[in-house]
């Protein structure tokens, strides 16, 4: 049975990934539910919808990490080191990115425009 709570390596590298990857998730949280509240009055129910999908998906990938880091500590102890790749915390963050980009961008372009 594989010990979840004893790290793999000294340099605890999937420790700190993991860290990172949550560090990013919280703070696209954060933005995003800022953007609710910015987007909202500028584009409506659209903007906050859009900015809430934001939301969703940023804690979708701090799931996603979790379950990673979960999978990688398994594989690199049970020595099975192709299971490792999984690239679901990265394309939720990546779409995250493009959903508060666009955001972002219409409020600056009607904003900028009044």
């Amino acid at each position: 049975m594989i010990d979840p709570d004893v790290p793999f390596d000294r340099g605890l590298q999937p420790e700190r990934t993991l860290l990172a990857w949550r560090r990013t998730s919280l703070s696209f949280a954060v933005i995003s539910a800022a953007g609710v509240r910015v987007a909202s009055p500028v584009f409506g129910p659209v903007g906050a919808a859009a900015a809430f999908l934001a939301l969703v998906l940023a804690v979708a990938s701090y799931a996603f990490a979790g379950h990673r880091y979960r999978r990688v500590h398994e594989a690199l102890v049970g020595g099975d080191v192709e299971r490792v790749a999984a690239g679901a915390p990265l394309a939720t963050m990546f779409v995250a990115a493009l959903v508060l980009a666009a955001l972002a961008l219409g409020v600056v372009l009607v904003l900028g425009v009044a």
